[in-house]
């Protein structure tokens, strides 16, 4: 019986191991995906902010251009 029980205990420990290594790739594998989301993200919020930028800039223009043509009928 000893023999047997050994056996048994072998395998149930090479089930726990195996267990553990495929929940460990498992989380492995969603880390990934996790931070490959991340990235997606932080494109996304980079290419927000430079057209946000690029707004700002043509709004600058404008306020600009109003200025001076406010400028030109106050002048006469």
């Amino acid at each position: 019986m000893l023999a047997a029980e050994s056996a048994a205990t072998e395998k149930t420990v090479d089930h726990a191991l195996l267990y553990r290594h495929y929940a460990a790739h498992i989380a492995t594998q969603q880390q990934r995906t996790a931070s490959d989301q991340v990235v997606i993200s932080m494109r996304e919020v980079a290419q927000v902010s430079q057209q946000a930028a690029d707004a700002s800039r043509k709004i600058a223009a404008a306020i600009t251009e109003l200025t001076r043509l406010a400028d030109s009928l106050t002048v006469r």
